[in-house]
């Protein structure tokens, strides 16, 4: 649409000339803003910050005989008047010609002279002109994007230096990539270039810093490399670079033609702060906006074995677009395309296919926390192993028949292993979160993101948060974090959270990625340590155990259910403060929890842990209020409590298990299994609970959700499941905004104040999960587990090495603590929680 200036081009233009081949045009910018905003006025309409951004697009509508870029540079986004009629551009005030002259210098406009006035301010360039472009349509070819690049080598002047300071936020460099053989040194440029004029003419590089290697080769592989692919010269200048970047390069190089690539290490100043952040944040449009992105995984292996795997499974599921991938000769610039069928998987057996898999899921690029962005904002992408490539269409439908209708692949074969496996299901999650991806869209929170990039690496702790930035367009949030690489990583944590209590719905569920984690001391011991820095900040890196919460958000728990989310000033900036209701004191913990291997219905490792499951069970101690039967060993209603506590609440798609017999049964065929003898009365009473069920039901749920978990009770009588980092005397909190309970411990200093505590972390209590504190708050009374504390006290400690005088003395001090605990507990309250 053409808007109603252009009449007045005469008031714009006071003159124009050519003069050798360029355009020299004396421009008034202070007529142009006024003449806008007199346009708006004579309409009797408000110039509005929306019209002030679109009167910024003016050259948009300009003949291009008649743009020059000082009047782009003129009236660009945000250029206004202030009340001393200075000009501001790009966030920067120009307040005499001179600063004019050396703003268009910086822009790479030629000033010959200015005239100014306080009214008027003019200034007269001499401005070359651009280039011709190929349009962006018909870049369809190396060769396209070789001629465009031509055009502009021709023309630019040698560097003097290898990083020139970019213009504005807007630009950014290219790799220029001159053709060579396999054997000759890498031989580059860079050029900066406004990211509107480099749209969709060059092709973006995700890669790893290093191959996949064990850490013990790594040395070896360094100085074996290092000398042929860890070095480059760029602008004339001799550049060290990562051997598997070098190795990627060589390979991307072509024979003839030159390549046109945007890769981080090279693109960016990484020694310049400022600069590095700034290009961060225009990440996504960088790779949105390339014609493809290039993935380069490694050059090692037999990859066209597991290639063909590829192929195979995604024609055998769909043939009717059979998978292929090309190899390319660097000799002759010749591509050569495969095509396998999908008739000859059925002959290979699954120990075959998952070794061939390992081929192409075995690269740690699959774990790499920066490649999610990479590949999602892709237009296209394919994937490089050596000079095979395959589409990323393939690898991501591959991994999404990994996961679902050929999941037996993974889980049976001996070829399988926890890095394949978890490489696979990274490579499904970036998959769904594609572009072209056709299957329906994964609707994310920021939390949920972060928790599912958890398995993800990278090197710096900040970009934890920054290597997903990216992807703000599908999770919205992201937009209002600004990257800042001088922030230290708990600022940036602090940031993130405050982000999170700002926008989720539930404000403090990233609460459950914070705490303590286990040390070699905790892990086997009756709690730990707490560790340096803020217990409260979350954590999304290298996490030892599974999430208690649930990840459908349609079946989350509610421990804080009618608790509002309130979040009074604490008395430190680096702490936390939060109402929630202190629900009881924890008054035992047991050992570590490590289940036994059970494999179709047999035992094939036994128990290590000094007090398992099973002498928990028949200590007696778990007795439960209401009064059992005299002929039982012990209550169903027990073991339902010990079946939900060790598993959770779930069942074994993850979801919540809302019934109240939930696992009751294979929990009881489970410790059948436990027992050394297959008679007796408790073999009989496991027998008739657990019916015609098996063992393994239960024992694969609760062997994630036990990891670096402990058992424990607490004074009013609860069982809970909670960090191995937990000890008595600890407290259980629930708070206004979260789904979950969580451990804290007081924290003892002589300036310290009543309510200050250490996050442990989140857990699981059997019959709090829905909100009944928060009821019985309200009803003005506290809230009681289904065992007798009592009885659990005298049953849990035990000291048979003590004589009777020791034995009843110890009796007393415990008496008294369970006296105490029950009475702070008495009627529950909200209060203020600070956490450090």
């Amino acid at each position: 649409m053409r808007i109603p200036l252009l009449s007045h081009r005469e008031e714009i233009f006071r003159r124009s000339e050519t003069v050798n081949n360029h355009a020299k045009t004396t421009v008034s910018i202070q007529a142009v803003s006024q003449l806008l905003e007199s346009q708006y006025q004579s309409r009797g309409e408000p110039l509005t910050e929306r019209r002030r951004k679109s009167i910024s697009k003016i050259w948009d509508y300009l003949d291009s005989s008649e743009l020059t870029d000082i009047i782009k540079a003129g009236i660009t986004a945000g250029s206004r008047y202030n009340k001393q009629n200075n000009v501001k551009l790009y966030g920067k005030a120009l307040t005499t010609p001179s600063d004019i002259i050396m703003f268009a210098k910086q822009h790479g406009h030629l000033a010959t002279g200015t005239t100014s006035s306080q009214k008027d301010i003019q200034i007269e360039v001499t401005v070359p002109p651009k280039p011709k472009i190929i349009q962006s349509n018909r870049i369809k070819s190396q060769e396209d994007m070789h001629n465009w690049i031509q055009d502009i080598c021709s023309k630019s002047e040698a560097p003097a230096e290898l990083y020139k300071q970019l213009p504005s936020k807007n630009w950014l460099r290219l790799l220029v990539i001159e053709p060579g053989s396999a054997t000759d040194v890498l031989q580059c440029q860079l050029l900066q270039m406004e990211l509107e004029l480099a749209r969709s003419r060059y092709e973006a590089l995700s890669y790893c810093w290093r191959k996949h290697l064990d850490i013990r080769d790594w040395w070896t592989f360094w100085k074996k490399d290092a000398s042929k692919f860890g070095k480059l010269i760029c602008n004339g200048f001799q550049v060290q670079i990562s051997p598997n970047l070098g190795e990627a390069l060589h390979h991307i190089r072509h024979p003839r033609l030159r390549r046109v690539i945007w890769v981080d290490a090279l693109c960016i100043n990484q020694n310049n702060e400022e600069e590095r952040s700034q290009q961060v944040s225009i990440m996504d449009s960088i790779y949105s906006n390339a014609l493809k992105t290039l993935i380069w995984v490694g050059n090692d292996g037999n990859a066209e074995k597991g290639l063909s795997r590829i192929c195979q499974i995604v024609n055998s599921w769909d043939p009717r677009k059979p998978a292929n991938f090309s190899l390319f000769d660097p000799k002759t610039g010749k591509t050569h395309f495969r095509k396998p069928t999908a008739a000859s998987l059925e002959n290979i057996s699954e120990n075959k296919q998952m070794q061939a898999l390992h081929e192409v899921f075995g690269y740690d690029w699959f774990h790499r926390r920066w490649v999610i962005q990479e590949v999602v904002l892709a237009k296209s992408a394919d994937l490089l192993i050596g000079y095979f490539t395959i589409s990323w269409a393939w690898i991501g439908l591959a991994a999404a028949l990994l996961r679902t209708q050929y999941s037996h692949l993974i889980s049976r074969s001996a070829y399988s292993s926890s890095m394949v496996i978890q490489h696979t299901m990274n490579a499904y999650f970036m998959f769904r979160l594609s572009r072209g991806c056709n299957m329906p869209p994964l609707g994310i929170d920021l939390l949920t993101l972060l928790r599912l990039t958890s398995s993800f690496v990278n090197s710096s702790p900040l970009d934890t948060i920054y290597a997903l930035r990216g992807l703000a367009e599908r999770v919205d949030v992201l937009r209002h974090l600004k990257v800042n690489y001088s922030l230290t990583k708990e600022q940036l944590l602090m940031n993130v959270a405050d982000l999170l209590m700002r926008s989720e719905k539930a404000p403090l569920d990233f609460l459950s990625d914070a705490g303590t984690e286990p040390t070699i001391s905790t892990k086997y011991s009756w709690g730990g340590g707490i560790q340096a820095g803020a217990s409260w900040i979350p954590v999304w890196t290298g996490k030892s155990r599974s999430l208690l919460d649930l990840w459908a958000v349609d079946e989350r728990f509610d421990a804080a259910r009618g608790l509002a989310f309130q979040r009074p000033v604490s008395t430190s900036s680096t702490h936390l403060a939060v109402k929630g209701i202190l629900v009881s004191t924890v008054m035992w913990r047991g050992d570590v929890l490590v289940l036994p291997v059970i494999e179709n219905d047999v035992l094939s490792k036994k128990l290590p842990t000094s007090r398992s499951i099973l002498s928990l069970i028949q200590s007696g101690a778990f007795v439960c209020k209401e009064a059992a039967r005299s002929d039982e060993l012990i209550s169903s209603q027990a073991l339902e409590v010990f079946a939900r506590v060790l598993t959770a609440g779930r069942d074994s798609q993850a979801r919540r298990d809302t019934s109240k017999r939930a696992n009751l049964q294979s929990f009881a065929a489970f410790l059948r299994l436990l027992l050394e003898q297959d008679n007796g009365a408790w073999y009989d009473a496991f027998s008739a609970m657990a019916e015609n069920t098996g063992p393994d039901t239960f024992s694969q749920i609760a062997e994630t959700v036990t990891l670096n978990r402990t058992l424990f009770v607490t004074t009013q009588g609860h069982l809970g499941l909670g960090p191995v980092e937990m000890r008595a005397g600890d407290k259980i909190c629930v708070f206004g905004g979260a789904s979950m309970p969580f451990v804290l411990r007081t924290f003892l200093s002589d300036d310290a104040t009543d309510n200050l505590y250490n996050l442990i972390g989140e857990c699981y209590i059997d019959g709090i999960m829905d909100g009944e504190t928060v009821d019985a708050m309200k009803d003005g009374c506290n809230h009681c587990g289904p065992f007798v504390p009592q009885i659990l006290l005298e049953k849990l400690y035990e000291y048979p090495s003590l004589k009777e005088e020791g034995k009843e003395m110890i009796r007393k001090l415990l008496n008294e603590a369970l006296q105490l605990g029950e009475q702070a507990h008495a009627r529950l309250d909200v209060s203020t929680v600070e956490l450090r």
